[in-house]
């Protein structure tokens, strides 16, 4: 008798472990938006906030999620020159960086059918 194929189990686990990633993620970008918000824009606050885009992004082009993957590249790539020359933080860029977590918070609830 053959032996049974996990492949689709260890599959949607791994895929249950990515977005349960992101929450993590959109959980303290967020947060590290909200201090920059308050005018405490601290270079490893935007460090963190940079990697944790970085890590966002090569997890979702490993699974295959362009969307999300996309998205947190587009913020990646605002963070760069940000964290390299230290210009001064606007209300603008956080407003819609933080509207971008909220639509890859959507994009993520919709891929694994809502829950949680």
């Amino acid at each position: 008798m053959a032996p049974a194929d996990n492949s689709d189990s260890n599959s949607n686990s791994a895929l249950d472990e990515f977005f349960a990633e992101c929450d993590e993620i959109i959980h303290r970008v967020s947060n590290g938006l909200q201090t920059l918000e308050k005018g405490s824009a601290t270079p490893e606050v935007i460090d963190q906030i940079y990697r944790d885009m970085h890590t966002m992004k090569g997890s979702a082009q490993l699974f295959g999620v362009k969307s999300i993957g996309q998205l947190a590249h587009m913020m990646e790539a605002v963070l760069d020159p940000i964290r390299k020359r230290n210009f001064k933080i606007e209300v603008a860029f956080t407003d819609a960086a933080l509207k971008t977590l909220d639509l890859i918070d959507s994009i993520a609830q919709c891929l694994r059918g809502g829950k949680n």
